[in-house]
C-alpha cells in the first residue's frame, strides 16, 4: 500500500495485493506486488508528487532499490538483520565510529543520537555504495531503542539524519493511525496476513471514501457544477 505522507497530513494513493499463483508464497512476494505497484504509480504520474519512498525491512533489497531509483525517487529502507553481510560491516565499523550529532525533541519528549556509516559495499548484489544513518532513541521513562535506515549513498548530503528520522516517524505513525486503527474498530487484521476478508473490506472503505470525496469535488468545483453527474 502506498500513502502519500506529510507533516500536513497523508492520503491514500494505491494498494497491490499479492497475487497467489504469480507472486508464490516465498519471502519475495512482497517484493514483487511492491514493483507492480512502483510501476503503475508511474503510469499515473503519481511520482510527480514524491521524492522519497520509505519502506520497511521487508523491501530491504537491492533490486526493489535500484527499481525504485530507476524512477528518480529516493529509496529509504530500514534494514534488520535479516541483511546480515552488510550489517555485520556496520557492526564491525561501530567501534570505529562516533555519534555525529545529539538532540531532544521536547514534544515527544525523546532524545536522540546518530551515527552515519557511508560508502558501505558489503551488499554484492547492489552494485554502488551504500549509506545507513542508525538512530538511537532514549525515551523518558529511560527505554533506549535502536533504527538503522539504508539508502544509496549518493543521497547521503541530502538526506540529513534528522530528516531520515522524521521520515521513519512518519511512516510508523501512519502505519499506527491507519493499521492499529483498522484493527481496533473495524476488527481489520493487519494487512501482511493477506486474508480476503480483509482486502474486501479495506478495498470497500476505499471506494466508499473516494466516492464521497468524488460528490465533494462535484459540488465546490465550478467547472464540473455546469455538467450533469450522474
Amino acid at each position: 500500500m502506498l500513502t502519500l505522507v506529510g507533516h500536513p497530513g497523508s492520503i491514500f494513493c494505491e494498494q497491490e495485493p499479492l497475487q497467489c499463483i504469480e507472486d508464490g508464497s516465498e519471502k519475495g512476494s512482497e517484493k514483487k506486488a511492491a514493483k507492480r505497484l512502483l510501476h503503475r504509480i508511474d503510469e499515473n504520474h503519481l511520482f510527480d508528487l514524491m521524492d522519497v519512498i520509505v519502506c520497511d525491512a521487508l523491501s530491504a533489497d537491492a533490486d526493489f532499490i535500484t527499481t525504485v531509483q530507476s524512477y528518480g525517487i529516493i529509496p529509504v529502507i530500514r534494514i534488520k538483520q535479516e541483511n546480515y553481510n552488510i550489517m555485520q560491516e556496520v557492526n564491525d565499523l561501530s567501534q570505529h565510529v562516533s555519534f555525529s550529532r545529539e538532540d531532544y525533541d521536547y514534544e515527544r519528549k525523546i532524545s536522540y543520537r546518530y551515527r552515519i556509516f557511508e560508502h558501505l559495499t558489503s551488499w554484492k548484489t547492489y552494485k554502488e555504495q551504500l549509506c545507513i544513518v542508525e538512530i538511537h532513541e532514549q525515551l523518558h521513562d529511560g527505554k533506549t531503542q535502536q533504527a538503522r535506515w539504508v539508502f544509496p549513498q549518493e543521497y547521503a548530503t541530502q538526506l540529513l539524519p534528522v530528516l531520515v528520522r522524521e521520515f521513519g516517524h512518519l511512516r510508523w505513525q501512519e502505519e499506527i493511525n491507519e493499521f492499529k486503527l483498522a484493527n481496533q474498530h473495524l476488527h481489520i487484521k493487519h494487512m501482511l496476513h493477506h486474508e480476503p476478508n480483509s482486502l474486501q473490506i479495506f478495498l470497500f472503505l476505499k471506494l466508499f471514501v473516494l466516492t464521497f470525496f468524488s460528490l465533494f469535488v462535484a459540488q465546490y468545483e465550478p467547472r464540473l457544477q455546469k455538467k450533469r453527474i450522474l
